[in-house]
């Protein structure tokens, strides 16, 4: 007797797996401009720039300046918000001008902030929720 080869039709396949779940949305919430705490440690609005108008400079960035507030800064990850994680009089950031390390800032007017319909991503940025 010869060899038999085996029907390619009898052959069972396993199931697939499922799909893997889509990651969970970012959690959005709306700028809180209150300056909570009494000097704004607990601010969690989204102010990105300092009194005389610089840029903030990202809490993950180095540049222009080198810092090591990064994970102090609560709720800042990966943006540029004026926080105080070091018990400032108030809330502030590193500005992007390499001349001025860093300035205070002044939360933004309640008023502008629901106008212009921000919101903030907690892990990402301030987004206009027009887009």
């Amino acid at each position: 007797g010869g060899y038999t080869y085996p029907d390619l039709f009898d052959v069972t396949v396993g199931e697939c797996p499922p799909p893997p779940s889509p990651p969970a949305p970012v959690a959005e919430q709306a700028c809180d401009e209150t300056l909570a705490g009494t000097k704004g440690e607990d601010y969690r609005g989204c102010q990105t720039k300092t009194r005389s108008g610089r840029t903030c400079q990202n809490w993950d960035s180095q540049t222009p300046h080198r810092h090591g507030n990064r994970k102090e800064a609560k709720g800042s990850a990966g943006n540029n918000y004026c926080r105080n994680p070091d018990g400032e009089p108030t809330i502030w950031c590193y500005t992007t001008d390499p001349n001025k390390r860093w300035e205070f800032c002044d939360p933004l007017p309640e008023s502008s902030a629901e106008e212009a319909g921000a919101t903030c991503d907690s892990d990402v940025s301030c987004q206009d929720a027009a887009e």
